[in-house]
């Protein structure tokens, strides 16, 4: 099964995990869309010259914490899309994929790095909810609106289109087991796994698919960020975690969650040095807990070794 003629829209796909998940779908076939609020410097002065696009990748500015903003990005990927067919498709292609990606708040240094509970404004406390949580609660949103309304008009027009809707959101391990020196957003995290879990149940019998990916630590530029301002408490956790995983497991179990329809709605995936990717057992999941697929499973055991044979060659050295 390919994407090819399917649109995505990548929240927070600028960098890091996002920027992942977006070309791992371009490679796929699909036609996608990051949204971001910081866009990458190239994509930026390609845009100031007359062009959204960046190869085959598309980009425009969005506030995901912006309602309007969000319903933007949608219209426009949609948009772009319609003028690559052009003639050739004689109606809308409508947004069939969306990943939310987006968490960087205004100010998340003393959140991430510092005494949160204390050290952190109550501005940037609520910067930070409003990209990580709020930003996941308006792109699913946003996403079921324009799917359903969609499906309306291709009914009203006597269309038979049975392709789905899938949301992947990005939460973290974090969100499964707490970080006692991350709380705040450590619950964040968690809030993410909780509302996709439960808009999984709640549109159950339909054509959305909604998947959760949780990540251990991702060398991603935030990572970068960790090691500038020289967090002990996070260094540490990342040192006992066993390794950085690069961002490429992580889209491409995104890849795996939109492609495979056989993997139920609500299904949390977790992405970890130490199994690789797997399926978490969860209290109140609505199934039976899937089998990983061969091919991911292969996967994990190749990531697995290559992670234990690094880990020995960097300790032989010490």
């Amino acid at each position: 099964m390919t994407l090819s003629g399917r649109v995505a829209v990548v929240f927070g796909g600028a960098s890091g995990i996002g920027l992942s998940i977006a070309k791992a779908l371009q490679n796929e076939g699909a036609d996608v869309l990051v949204a971001d609020k910081t866009m990458p410097p190239d994509a930026q002065t390609r845009r100031n010259a007359g062009s959204g696009q960046l190869g085959s990748l598309s980009y425009c500015e969005c506030d995901v914490s912006d309602h309007h903003a969000v319903r933007g990005a949608f219209h426009y990927a949609e948009e772009l899309s319609d003028n690559r067919v052009g003639d050739s498709w004689r109606r809308r292609r409508r947004v069939t994929i969306v990943a939310n990606c987006a968490f960087r708040g205004r100010d998340e240094e003393k959140i991430m790095y510092g005494e949160p509970l204390t050290d952190a404004a109550v501005d940037d406390i609520r910067s930070i909810l409003d990209v990580g949580l709020l930003g996941v609660i308006l792109g699913s949103k946003v996403a079921v609106d324009s799917f359903s309304a969609r499906r309306e008009e291709d009914e009203g027009d006597g269309e038979d289109d049975d392709t789905d809707l899938v949301i992947v959101n990005i939460s973290s391990m974090a969100g499964l087991i707490p970080l006692p020196f991350q709380p705040i957003y450590s619950g964040l995290k968690a809030a993410v796994v909780m509302f996709s879990r439960a808009i999984a149940a709640y549109m159950q019998r339909t054509n959305v698919r909604v998947y959760t990916i949780c990540p251990n630590y991702v060398d991603t530029p935030m990572m970068e960020e960790v090691f500038k301002h020289q967090s002990r408490k996070f260094i540490h956790a990342i040192e006992k975690s066993g390794a950085l995983l690069p961002p490429e497991v992580v889209s491409t179990a995104a890849v795996e969650a939109v492609k495979n329809k056989s993997l139920p709605s609500g299904l949390v995936i977790r992405v970890t040095p130490q199994l690789g990717i797997d399926f978490a057992r969860l209290p109140g999941s609505p199934f039976a807990q899937p089998v990983v697929p061969a091919s991911l499973k292969a996967y994990s055991e190749r990531l697995v070794a290559k992670i234990k044979e690094r880990d020995q060659k960097i300790a032989a050295k010490l």
